[in-house]
């Protein structure tokens, strides 16, 4: 037995969030020697099951024989929801195109991957390096739900979200813990701090409208006038949520399968809350009026 295959393998599941308890199943798929064998384990988010099946295969280089990962299938049995499932390629940290090095796991975690069936938006990288944000979208194949990422770019939140006044912007490694979370798709408590109170929310990033969510204590949708309220300011809707374009009401998705889906967007609500609080230094330059866009109330739409 290749011990120092072994020890590979279970740095790299780990790396991906499979824990460290999987030794077991890997000394058993090694020793067999078969051309691939899989390890797996089940999780429980938010008290939705995940069950994930790692597969590995055999190669051979230089006359030496070891195991890699392939790829990385998820099972998902969501409370109230239909089961979706869907398999990502695990993807090695090798250096970008452009020669530099990854800053974080290029492959999709279990955490981001469960964070996906939860139509929620993980922040990844390209070939080259550049940011690109992955989001789940639960859509209809031969009438039965089934999950399909999308992708989107062009959406700098850090400098977005850092218009609002956030207790978390108050120290530096709170900061970059914070927006490490909120890129693996979480939904991150924080605080609005208003004079000398501090107004506890939840926010996760909606990379569909370039935006972000926001949520109080109990989970429920704060829109627009909410945030007004809350913030005592004025919250002016960007440019970014006027989804004029008939080209943005349609997106592609790569299917479980690999296939690409296109689905039309039909009666799509722009998202209420994108935007950066009115403040002295941009005020100026907020001269058209604020056009405020009716809304349904639904304390548990989660507007993604």
């Amino acid at each position: 037995m290749d011990e120092n295959n072994l020890k590979y393998l279970s740095n790299k599941l780990f790396g991906i969030g499979m824990d460290d308890d999987l030794e077991g199943q890997l000394k058993v798929g090694v020793q067999a020697g078969h051309k691939e064998f899989f390890v797996s384990k089940e999780f429980n988010n938010e008290g939705d099951k995940q069950k994930v099946n790692v597969k590995l295969e055999r190669k051979e280089n230089l006359g030496h024989e070891f195991y890699s990962i392939k790829n990385i299938h998820h099972r998902f049995e969501n409370q109230g929801q239909a089961v979706l499932e869907y398999t990502f390629p695990y993807i090695p940290q090798m250096d970008f195109k452009n020669g530099e090095k990854p800053s974080k796991s290029r492959t999709v975690t279990v955490k981001e991957a469960y964070n996906l069936s939860k139509e929620r938006s993980v922040l990844k990288q390209d070939d080259f390096g550049n940011p690109k944000w992955m989001v789940g979208s639960i859509y209809q194949k031969e009438n039965v739900p089934a999950l399909g990422i999308q992708s989107y770019t062009g959406y700098n939140h850090r400098e977005v979200l850092k218009n609002f006044p956030l207790d978390v912007f108050q120290n530096k490694e709170r900061e970059e813990r914070f927006f490490n979370s909120i890129e693996r798709g979480n939904q991150q408590s924080v605080s609005f701090m208003v004079g000398n109170e501090k107004i506890p929310v939840y926010v996760e990033i909606a990379a569909t409208y370039k935006s972000q969510n926001f949520f109080d204590e109990g989970k429920n949708r704060l829109y627009k006038e909410d945030l007004e309220k809350i913030l005592g300011t004025a919250i002016p809707l960007g440019p970014q949520n006027l989804r004029e374009n008939k080209e943005n009401n349609v997106s592609k998705n790569i299917s479980a399968d690999g296939q690409s889906v296109v689905n039309e967007k039909k009666n799509s609500q722009v998202n209420p809350v994108d935007a950066i609080p009115q403040t002295k230094e941009n005020s100026a330059a907020q001269t058209e009026k604020t056009t405020r866009i009716p809304i349904k109330r639904n304390k548990n739409n989660r507007g993604m």
